[in-house]
């Protein structure tokens, strides 16, 4: 115990470098079980081609070779080809010339390189699109774990300047994300189109809501039509992506500090 606390991490990292097995195989479970199992099949596929004199079975080694791509080292797999060509050579049925025995173990040797080359490579395919996912899953977990850098996608970054206007906003989500958007559009110089919006629920799933209001706000706001037009298509784009479970409260309001007039609101739904 006082040996093993004191072996430095340098130290017990070449470990797993002398393991038969893959590193991802041989942290994942008993490492016996794989290394047995390919050497098992080579020996039973060896016995088979000795007792079976009629026909040659040199293609049942493909069980055990593809066995050991998918679960042995790059290097191991390889040279288990080799082994198998020649257990093959020594067991299987007699060859008419010595011509013969070259080119079928020749033959031999290219199909069974070719097995394991192919199954090799789609085990790499496969391990790097996981390891793809498992980077994005945790970018989009670190992503929503910081609630400013998340809801600074859609909420504005500076306060418009309009003579006459003093405008503030902020929110304060209470899981770190949530269903809550404002935004003030400058309409001309004295004129801003104000937005507040808020999704029924909390969370990821509000979040996501209020990130296609926020995209489809700024869609509509910036075509010239009547508000009442604007908020009735709002009202069609955002059922189209919501589920019924959830809705949008929104309110749109036109400010002219020039007239200093009642803001023109529509309040939806």
């Amino acid at each position: 115990m006082q040996v093993m606390a004191g072996t430095s991490p340098e130290t017990l990292a070449p470990l797993p470098s002398r393991s038969l097995l893959r590193g991802d195989v041989a942290a994942g479970g008993p490492q016996w079980l794989p290394a047995v199992l390919v050497f098992g099949s080579i020996a039973a596929v060896a016995y088979a081609d000795f007792i079976v004199t009629s026909i040659s079975l040199g293609y049942l080694y493909i069980l055990p070779l593809g066995i050991s791509a998918m679960f042995l080292r790059s290097q191991i797999s390889y040279g288990l080809i080799a082994v198998c060509v020649f257990l093959h050579d020594l067991f299987g049925p007699p060859y008419p010339s010595l011509q013969a025995r070259i080119t079928h173990n020749l033959t031999a040797l290219a199909g069974f390189t070719f097995v394991v080359y192919v199954i090799q490579r789609y085990v790499k395919q496969r391990d790097c699109l996981t390891r793809q996912c498992a980077t994005s899953a945790i970018n989009f977990c670190r992503m929503l774990n910081s609630p400013r850098r998340f809801r600074g996608c859609f909420l504005p970054i500076r306060r418009p300047s309009i003579a006459g206007l003093e405008i503030a906003g902020m929110m304060r989500p209470v899981r770190g994300v949530g269903g809550d958007y404002y935004d003030y559009i400058p309409i001309d110089k004295h004129t801003i189109q104000i937005v507040i919006a808020d999704v029924a629920g909390k969370g990821v799933p509000a979040a996501l809501l209020m990130s296609a209001t926020a995209a489809a706000v700024q869609l509509e706001v910036s075509e010239k039509r009547e508000m009442l037009e604007v908020v009735n298509r709002l009202n069609n784009g955002i059922h189209s992506v919501s589920d019924g479970d959830r809705y949008v409260t929104l309110l749109l309001a036109d400010i002219d500090a020039l007239s200093r007039s009642p803001p023109i609101c529509q309040l939806w739904p």
